[in-house]
C-alpha cells in the first residue's frame, strides 16, 4: 500500500526510540536508593571521580551474579548485583569495574606492537596442522587471528583490573576475588564459550605476584602484623599471616602448562606474561591518582579493629584523649573488616548472623565515614 508522508517510517522510528529510551529508564528505576547499597554510593562516587576525572557516575543494580560497568562520552554506570546488596566484602569488586576505561589506554600503545606476534603465532599454527596455503588460507589465518587477539585482549584486560582493585584496596581485593573465584571452575580454558576470560588460578596468581613485586605488600603487612601485636591483637595478626601464606600455596604455581589450555593458547598466553610487568606498572601509576589506597591506610587498622571487636562501626578514629576524631578511610575499613572476618573464620566462629553483622558494620561504618569526611570539609571553609 502506498504510504506517501511516510507514516510506517515514522512509527518505526518512534517505537525503536521507545525501546531505546526503555533500556535507560530501566537503568535509572534500579538506581533508587531503595535498590541500591546507599551507604556506599558516596565513597564509590568519591573514589571514581579520582580514579576516572571527567566522569559522571551513575550506581544502579543488576540481577546478574556479576558485577559489570558500561561507559561512553563522559559517563560511566556501575552495576551492582542485586542480589550481593548488603554483602560489604564483595563490594571490594567495584575496584576492578573501575579500572575497565581505563585500560583502553594501555590498548592504544600496546596492540600494535602484539598484533604481529600474534599474527606469526598463528601462521605457524597453521603451517604445523598442514593447512595449505591455497584461496582461504587468509580467511582461516584472519579468523584465527581474531580468536588469538581476543584471548589476548581480554586476558589483559581483567588482569589490569584485578590489579586495578588490588592496588586499591591490597590484600582485601585478593581475598574477594579468591572467595569469588571458589565458585567458579579455577582451570577454565579461554574460549569464546567462556568469552574468553583468563583462568581464575592465573588471575590469582598474578594479584598475588603484582601486589609483592609492585605494591611491596611484603614490608608492608611485615609492619602491620608488629602492630597488631604490639596493641594486643595477635589473632588478627596470625590470621593475616597465615591467610597471605595459603593464598601463596594455592595459588602460586607458574605452570600454565597443567591448565587446560589448548597448545595456541599457551602461546598467546606467554604473550601476555610478557606484557604483564608493563601492565602492572600502568595500573600503579593510575591507582597513584586515589590518595587512601591500602597502603596509605594501614596505621588506622589496628584503631579500627578495637572498634569492631566491640560491635561498633569502625568509622572514625579516636585517638588517646583527644576530642575530636578523623574519619577513617574506605580502604582501612574494608580492610579491618576482612581482618576481622579472617580471625573469626581460624577460630571457627564465623556464623551466618555473624557475617551479616560485620557486613552491616563495614557498611555504616563506610556511610558514617563519608559523612564526617564531608561535614569536616563544609567546617574547614566557614
Amino acid at each position: 500500500m502506498d504510504d506517501p508522508d511516510g507514516a510506517a517510517d515514522r512509527l518505526v522510528s518512534e517505537f525503536r526510540k521507545m525501546v531505546s529510551r526503555r533500556r535507560y529508564l530501566e537503568v535509572l528505576e534500579k538506581a533508587r536508593s531503595d535498590e541500591v547499597p546507599w551507604s556506599l554510593v558516596p565513597s564509590i562516587e568519591t573514589l571514581a571521580r579520582q580514579i576516572l576525572p571527567g566522569y559522571q557516575v551513575l550506581i544502579t543494580t543488576t540481577p546478574d551474579m556479576n558485577y559489570m560497568i558500561g561507559w561512553g562520552g563522559n559517563s560511566v554506570t556501575i552495576y551492582l548485583p542485586r542480589l550481593h546488596r548488603a554483602n560489604g566484602f564483595l563490594h571490594v569488586l567495584i575496584g576492578h569495574e573501575l579500572f575497565h576505561p581505563i585500560v583502553t589506554d594501555f590498548f592504544v600503545a600496546e596492540k600494535p606492537k602484539y598484533r604481529p606476534k600474534l599474527r606469526d603465532l598463528c601462521q605457524q599454527h597453521l603451517a604445523k596442522m598442514g593447512v595449505p596455503a591455497d584461496l582461504f588460507f587468509q580467511q582461516r589465518l584472519d579468523a584465527l587471528l581474531d580468536h588469538a587477539t581476543q584471548q589476548w585482549e581480554k586476558a589483559i584486560t581483567e588482569l589490569m583490573c584485578d590489579m586495578g582493585a588490588t592496588a586499591l584496596f591490597g590484600p582485601a581485593a585478593i581475598w574477594t576475588l579468591s572467595g569469588f573465584a571458589a565458585t567458579q571452575e579455577m582451570n577454565s580454558p579461554p574460549t569464546p564459550q567462556s568469552q574468553y576470560y583468563p583462568p581464575w588460578r592465573m588471575r590469582i596468581r598474578v594479584v598475588l605476584d603484582f601486589l609483592e613485586r609492585k605494591l611491596g605488600a611484603g614490608d608492608l603487612l611485615d609492619q602491620l602484623s608488629i602492630q597488631l601485636e604490639q596493641v594486643g591483637l595477635a589473632e588478627h595478626s596470625t590470621a593475616l599471616k597465615s591467610s597471605v601464606s595459603e593464598e601463596q600455596m594455592t595459588f602460586g604455581s607458574n605452570d600454565l602448562a597443567s591448565e587446560p589450555l589448548r597448545e595456541l593458547s599457551v602461546q598467546v598466553y606467554d604473550l601476555v606474561e610478557e606484557c604483564i610487568s608493563d601492565a602492572g606498572d600502568f595500573v600503579v601509576a593510575k591507582a597513584s591518582q586515589f590518595p587512601k589506597r591500602w597502603s596509605e591506610t594501614l596505621q588506622e587498622i589496628p584503631l579500627l579493629l578495637g572498634r569492631l571487636m566491640m560491635n561498633v562501626p569502625p568509622s572514625e578514629l579516636i585517638e588517646g584523649q583527644k576530642q575530636e576524631s578523623k574519619a577513617a578511610s574506605m580502604t582501612g575499613i574494608v580492610m579491618a573488616c576482612w581482618l576481622e572476618r579472617l580471625r573469626l573464620e581460624k577460630s571457627s566462629q564465623l556464623e551466618l548472623d555473624t557475617f551479616h553483622r560485620l557486613c552491616r558494620l563495614m557498611l555504616k561504618a563506610i556511610e558514617d565515614a563519608e559523612l564526617k569526611r564531608n561535614f569536616s570539609d563544609w567546617a574547614a571553609t566557614k
